[in-house]
């Protein structure tokens, strides 16, 4: 896919994140570990987990929440690794008009 430099972010965000995601579900294992499973709308999933010291002090919203964030936080850097590859190919066919898979594949920018 090819993309013109005014169409890349400068970095990803939370709505950029929450907008591919298509679906969240929560599971609680044991009274002290919740998982959170979010599914992006390309099927990838990624699982984030929270977990409590004491069945006592449990507190499902608290449990979900961290849950929540440890799986943004994973997908995240999955983003922003997304988005340097896109800066990447745009640098090299547009600026150096270089073909990107090309100079992948023969490791001459790696």
């Amino acid at each position: 896919m090819s993309y013109r430099y005014g169409d890349l972010p400068e970095k990803v965000s939370l709505a950029d994140i929450v907008a591919k995601i298509r679906s969240t579900e929560y599971q609680v294992i044991e009274p002290t570990t919740t998982l959170c499973i979010i599914t992006m709308k390309n099927d990838f999933k990624v699982i984030g987990h929270s977990a409590c010291v004491s069945k006592e002090v449990f507190n499902t919203a608290s449990g979900e929440a961290y849950a929540w964030n440890d799986a943004i936080r994973q997908l995240g850097k999955l983003e922003a690794y997304l988005l340097s590859e896109q800066r990447a190919q745009y640098f090299l066919d547009s600026v150096l008009g270089t073909d990107y898979k090309e100079a992948v594949h023969d490791n001459e920018y790696l």
